[in-house]
């Protein structure tokens, strides 16, 4: 009986420790595979924003837009600025904590040509704020709002193509926004002064400016007040018009989209995961950059 009991003790313990073994085995090749997986599929996104950032349609729109946004020297009336100010406070109430401490006055562009633009095309906007992408031009009769009317369709296609959630573009003299696919509260401001220079967009912008020629620069994953306070990741390129650079494409990335790369789309089974197991990213100071199994189920 000692002997039995004994040599199933022993056969306990090295079964035990070769079950172990093989499962600590099969998840760190999953986690060598997903982060394998994970750097393909960025480097296919940086790959795409450099290609809008080459494409001759690309840098026209920048061209047309940005000199168009220059020309706009009409100040709003004060019912328009109220309109605004109104249309920004419920952006940042549905921001939630994210926008503690600002107000409709602190994030409005500093400059005549910002407010105008985010007049026409936010507060006047007829859709709601996940549709607004629809309206090609405002009707205000202004060379922005034709230059808007003849590339909007295609940058809101190109950035559907590429699932991005938002594509803007930034004037490289100025750093103002220009343009956005989207027509959030950051269209207008400038990134290098404004309310969001101390945001990714704005750190991204400053990266780009010492990044190689033809380099894409990709921030970190962080809150983002424009986009109501939800976690997105930007990718940048510059724009070049033969050796002048004349301004910078902004591709944004949702969590959402980082969370499907790691994940497999969702596919924790296929993964080998089974019912409960998960896998996700966490950044250096120790937070998760995407979703978890449980919050998503």
């Amino acid at each position: 009986l000692v002997s039995v009991l004994l040599m199933s003790g022993v056969n306990y313990v090295f079964a035990r420790r070769l079950i172990v073994d093989s499962v600590e085995t099969q998840m760190e090749t999953l986690r060598d595979t997903r982060v394998e997986s994970i750097g393909r599929s960025i480097d296919r996104v940086e790959a795409v924003v450099s290609t809008l950032a080459l494409t001759p349609s690309v840098i026209t729109a920048t061209a047309e837009l940005s000199a168009g946004f220059h020309e706009i020297d009409s100040e709003l009336t004060e019912d328009q600025r109220t309109a605004l100010e109104s249309t920004t406070e419920t952006t940042l109430g549905d921001a939630g904590d994210t926008a503690s401490g600002l107000t409709a006055a602190s994030v409005s562009p500093a400059s005549v040509a910002g407010r105008y633009i985010q007049y026409h095309y936010i507060a006047e906007n007829p859709h709601d704020f996940d549709a607004r992408r629809d309206l090609d031009d405002a009707g205000d009769g202004s060379d922005y709002s034709a230059a808007h009317a003849a590339f909007h369709p295609l940058l809101r296609s190109l950035a559907a193509n590429a699932q991005m959630s938002d594509l803007l573009l930034v004037d490289a003299e100025t750093r103002d926004v220009v343009y956005t696919v989207k027509k959030r509260i950051d269209l207008g401001t400038d990134v290098t002064t404004g309310p969001w220079s101390t945001s990714q967009l704005g750190e991204i912008i400053d990266r780009l400016a010492d990044a190689p020629i033809g380099d894409t620069v990709i921030s970190d994953t962080s809150l983002y007040v424009p986009a109501r306070g939800q976690p997105v990741m930007f990718l940048a390129a510059a724009i070049r018009d033969g050796s002048n650079v004349i301004g910078a494409v902004v591709t944004e990335l949702p969590t959402a989209a980082l969370t499907s790369l790691v994940t497999a789309g969702g596919g924790w089974t296929a993964l080998g995961l089974g019912e409960t197991g998960d896998v996700y990213i966490v950044g250096r100071d120790g937070t998760l950059r995407t979703d978890q199994r449980l919050w998503s189920e």
